[in-house]
């Protein structure tokens, strides 16, 4: 269950970031592969308001830390591919 929990929160964030392979014609990090802690990291400082980023604060205030902790460790787990 945790697993598919974290594919479906994560699931808002492929849209932008891709799921393993890069978004096509997209600036946009790809998170797959990136290390759960820089991902954890990078969320909290979002959802403080530390990093610009208008929608990226929208998003991260919205997931409490056991959640952003889960997408984290799921992105992490992916293995990145070429873009296609």
């Amino acid at each position: 269950m945790p697993a598919r929990q974290a594919a479906s929160w994560a699931s808002s964030c492929v849209t932008c970031h891709g799921s393993g392979a890069p978004v096509k014609g997209s600036s946009i990090p790809m998170l797959a592969g990136r290390s759960a802690s820089e991902i954890e990291q990078k969320m909290r400082a979002y959802a403080r308001g530390n990093t610009p980023g208008d929608v990226m604060q929208q998003i991260a205030k919205g997931y409490d830390e056991k959640a952003v902790a889960r997408i984290a460790q799921w992105y992490a787990q992916l293995k990145p591919q070429a873009s296609q």
